[in-house]
């Protein structure tokens, strides 16, 4: 059998092909991962890194039937195993459902509600980050069970799979996207009427009978949290296009129709663009803490006195900055964010 680093290259080498795409890199990403780790469905995503909540998603038959019930089990608030946001913030990013239940899968409720009906067995997540900063999601799926090979291999591909991610958004944000928003109408997370404008962002694919995509089912969830009171949140998300544009969407419910959602989709604004900026440029969380309160006008000394740290520790986080984004003042790195 090929050590871990040899039978990998090929799924390495999938991830770092330039003038790429994020439907590209996932077709290409799991086809070379499938000669590697046999899986009979997955699920892709890219993710905010702010948020985490997705950005682009795909996900093979039979998961993409169950989009609504894996997005509600994924954001519940009660307990499962192996969530999204846990493990991007897990020592290790890669996780089985049979090791987290010991062997006992109907221990994860997801399991029990999700995965069995569609006549699944075990489940691979992995959290796709790179040093700093998690990108974007991967979940396989196996009638039977994955073993340590698997997860070593996912282990030793997952930072490669982050890194195209972040250079495929980061490619985005070197300018402004201009356009018209896009509107569409959504009852019962079915797509009933969508404008030209909204197909251009989101690709001609989507049109008015389908479901909804599923990066743009978190913010249905965010509207609805408000609601409830149990938010208080703005019902807006950021996402990617097929195209590569980083975008906007905000949810509003009609007067008048209590089912019936309409979501503007747009180009994200200046300011949306360099908090991605910032993450692109993997800075660390406390380069972006200091980066964000600059780009507000803020003094070295207001600075110091609302993070609490001294003035050398101030210089030092926007030495580090200016290196990484190639500025050499405040002046040039507020002017390259928010170009």
């Amino acid at each position: 059998m090929l050590p871990i680093e040899l039978a990998a290259r090929p799924v390495v080498r999938a991830c770092h092909v330039a003038d790429d795409d994020l439907p590209s890199l996932r077709d290409r990403f799991l086809d070379r991962l499938r000669r590697v780790v046999p899986i009979d469905a997955a699920f892709f995503a890219a993710a905010d890194p702010d948020t985490l909540l997705f950005t682009f998603a795909s996900a093979d038959e039979p998961l993409v039937r169950a989009g609504s019930s894996f997005l509600e089990h994924e954001l519940a608030d009660t307990e499962d195993v192996n969530r999204f946001a846990a493990l991007a913030r897990a020592r290790r990013p890669v996780a089985t459902l049979d090791r987290a239940t010991m062997g006992r899968r109907a221990a994860s409720a997801r399991f029990r509600e999700v995965i069995a009906p569609l006549g699944l067995g075990d489940e691979l997540r992995v959290a796709l980050r790179t040093r700093t900063t998690t990108w974007g999601f991967l979940c396989l799926h196996r009638e039977g069970s994955f073993d340590d090979r698997d997860v070593a291999v996912l282990q030793h591909v997952a930072a490669h799979a982050a890194e195209a991610i972040r250079r495929i958004v980061a490619a985005s944000l070197t300018s402004a996207t201009d356009g018209q928003a896009g509107v569409i109408l959504v009852a019962e997370e079915r797509v009933i009427a969508i404008t030209d404008a909204s197909t251009i962002w989101l690709g001609a694919d989507v049109k008015a009978g389908d479901p909804l995509p599923l990066s743009l089912r978190p913010v249905l969830r965010r509207l609805d949290a408000i609601e409830n009171g149990t938010s208080s949140d703005l019902p807006a998300i950021r996402l990617v296009s097929s195209a590569g544009k980083l975008l906007e969407a905000n949810a509003a419910r009609l007067r008048g129709d209590g089912r019936t959602v309409a979501i503007t989709v747009g180009p994200a604004t200046a300011r949306a663009r360099s908090d991605v900026r910032l993450a692109a440029h993997d800075l660390t969380p406390a380069q972006r803490r200091v980066t964000s309160l600059v780009i507000q006008g803020r003094s070295t000394k207001q600075i110091v006195a609302e993070l609490q740290i001294g003035e050398h520790t101030v210089q030092d986080h926007l030495k580090a900055v200016f290196d990484k984004l190639g500025v050499a003042s405040r002046r040039e790195l507020v002017a390259s964010l928010l170009r």
